[in-house]
């Protein structure tokens, strides 16, 4: 008689625990969903909001910032003592525009970093073809915990206002960190107004 009581007990209380171990078990999952559609919509803001001139970025080791730039053509150089400032013992080819771009390095780390002139590209307009710089300022090295790299890199590009964007591949991630630099010439070199030194 005992054994039937049990089983009846038993009978009665397992649908109702089975309700609430459902109950828990869609919690878990809607609380992991919400999580996951936040991380994503947090993913998506990132992707929309493009870096421009000015911000300071992230990095796997620290931080990285456009600072400025500045275009010239052969003609601005002409008669300012900027001839053979230019892609080594020449002035700029005609037609062409010398994009100055002023970046800087930070190491929040406390390992030392190793940076190169070479890890910069600009990509170029809709078409995305890529160029590498022509001068840097700064050759290979490491960067010291805690340190900071300013430099400047000189990308020869065409002289009909196409539109760039800083490529930085940074050596912890996959993908390179991309740095709007809006549209390339004389009167319109992203933020500066003024291109004389």
């Amino acid at each position: 008689m005992s054994t039937t009581i049990s089983t009846t007990a038993i009978a009665t209380v397992g649908p109702p625990a089975r309700r609430a171990l459902f109950f828990v078990i869609a919690a878990i999952a809607s609380v992991a969903l919400i999580g996951m559609l936040l991380a994503v919509s947090e993913l998506a803001l990132e992707t929309q909001t493009p870096i421009r001139i000015g911000d300071k970025v992230d990095t796997s080791f620290g931080a990285i910032a456009v600072n400025e730039i500045h275009a010239h053509s052969a003609s601005h150089t002409a008669g300012q003592g900027h001839s053979g400032h230019f892609t080594g013992p020449g002035s700029i080819p005609e037609g062409e525009l010398a994009v100055e771009v002023s970046v800087s390095l930070q190491n929040t780390t406390d390992r030392e970093v190793a940076y190169s002139p070479d890890a910069f590209l600009l990509r170029l307009g809709t078409s995305g073809s890529v160029v590498g710089h022509s001068e840097a300022t700064f050759f290979r090295g490491t960067l010291l915990p805690g340190g900071v790299l300013v430099g400047q890199l000189t990308f020869l590009v065409p002289g009909d206002g196409v539109t760039g964007v800083l490529r930085f591949a940074d050596p912890g991630r996959t993908d390179p960190i991309e740095i709007q630099l809006g549209t390339l010439s004389e009167t319109a070199a992203g933020s500066s107004e003024g291109h004389d030194h």
